[in-house]
């Protein structure tokens, strides 16, 4: 019985020795570091809509209208969801230097229409 004790309680201290290892990691050319920055829009995407283009009950592509022209040249990836379950994703497909304008991005393996809620959007660059 004191043995099942004894590992029972190395097991918190092994733990804690990881998590003090992880906070002393360093960056460096050839390893892994960690690191912060602030991070901004590349505009407003209150005026962004969405549009699906449906085949056989499906979506095969989605378009995103009105997106800002500070997020030409951008990367735009998106995910299908119905509530917190993602059903497909969209993309990376780069945003054309229109803005404001439009891009259309077809889906890989089409989900069926009536298990789409929502898309999540995220633009990346430039």
């Amino acid at each position: 019985m004191r043995t099942a004790r004894l590992a029972l309680l190395a097991v918190p201290v092994a733990l804690v020795a990881a998590g003090a290892a992880a906070a002393s990691i360093m960056t460096t050319s050839d390893g892994l570091g960690t690191g912060d920055a602030a991070v901004t829009t590349c505009g407003s995407m209150a005026s962004v809509t969405t549009a699906y283009t449906l085949s056989a009950g499906q979506v095969t592509e989605v378009r995103f209208d009105g997106l800002p022209g500070t997020c030409d040249g951008s990367t735009l990836t998106a995910t299908l969801v119905n509530g917190a379950a993602a059903v497909a994703t969209v993309g990376p497909v780069g945003v054309p230097n229109n803005g404001p304008g439009s891009v259309k991005v077809p889906v890989a393996a089409p989900p069926p229409a009536t298990s789409v809620s929502d898309v999540l959007v995220v633009i990346v660059g430039p």
